[in-house]
């Protein structure tokens, strides 16, 4: 049962939690302004039980999953960010020690923060595990190389946000807003690629599984130049890279019914190369 207490009992009986005492003085809970209900009750994510044998309650951490002020650890930010730097610096542990900075007390022998799980066997250990939680991502989310799909990079271009701003940006700018952001989902991720076949405005991964990206503005695209520059390109990108290559068009819905446009499309489509149509 979990019943409305004086806050300032709430933060001095986790005081109390996190300095590793496990038992209290029925006096004591009552002097620190603890109201009592009864054998068993909640205060906060702190569990109060009866101790039958004497005039006293035992205290611990009650959910697992939830650091001693009843907020999720697998949400905590702090945390994740130190877990990645741990790992990143090559330690696969953590204690619970300096579990205690973050405010845990946990009984749990395993959870996931991010990509990473923490593992004790049995409790019993000194210190937390560090692994990945998926072996295709990176400690911090992010895909790792060898597992970039065409699917994968379609599915993160869907949720690039391109309104007004990006819209009116020339193609340099736009590949700099968009490698920063594609950043944010793989592993790798180069800029102005120099390749076999000529200079690329993005490359995610590398080796065999490398997805490029060439880009246009649609309304470029509208000069016959430039489209028969595009299907130049993408022909000899596709020599290189086969179908691990997206055509990425960035316009409005108006500009993309330009016939110069359809003509890149339609090669694009006959080469088995993706088209990505970003539209603002």
């Amino acid at each position: 049962m979990t019943l409305k207490q004086d806050p300032k009992a709430i933060k001095q009986l986790t005081k109390e939690v996190l300095s590793g005492k496990k038992q209290l003085k029925t006096s004591q809970l009552q002097k620190i302004g603890v109201q009592i209900h009864g054998a068993n009750f909640l205060v906060g994510n702190v569990a109060i039980e009866k101790n039958i044998l004497a005039d006293s309650y035992y205290i611990s951490s009650y959910d697992p999953e939830k650091d001693i002020d009843g907020n999720s650890i697998a949400t905590n930010k702090k945390l994740q960010l130190r877990i990645i730097n741990l790992f990143e610096a090559g330690k696969k542990s953590i204690s619970k020690k300096e579990l205690l900075d973050f405010r845990i007390i946990t009984s749990a022998t395993s959870l996931e923060i991010g990509n990473a799980r923490l593992t004790n066997i049995l409790g019993l250990g000194r210190s937390f595990d560090i692994s990945l939680a998926d072996e295709t991502k990176t400690i911090d989310g992010r895909w790792k190389d060898q597992g970039i799909t065409i699917k994968k990079v379609i599915d993160s271009l869907l949720n690039f946000p391109f309104g007004k701003k990006q819209l009116a940006l020339n193609e340099v700018p736009l590949n700099k807003e968009l490698e920063n952001y594609l950043k944010m989902y793989f592993e790798t991720v180069k800029k102005s690629d120099s390749s076999n076949k000529g200079l690329l405005d993005l490359t995610i991964g590398n080796g065999k599984s490398t997805i490029a990206i060439e880009m246009k503005i649609a309304r470029q695209l509208a000069k016959t130049g430039n489209r028969n520059a595009c299907i130049g390109q993408i022909g000899q990108y596709h020599q290189q890279f086969g179908s691990n290559l997206i055509l990425l068009i960035a316009g409005t819905n108006t500009e993309m019914a330009h016939k110069n446009i359809g003509d890149c499309i339609k090669e694009a489509k006959k080469l088995n190369i993706e088209v990505f149509k970003m539209m603002g």
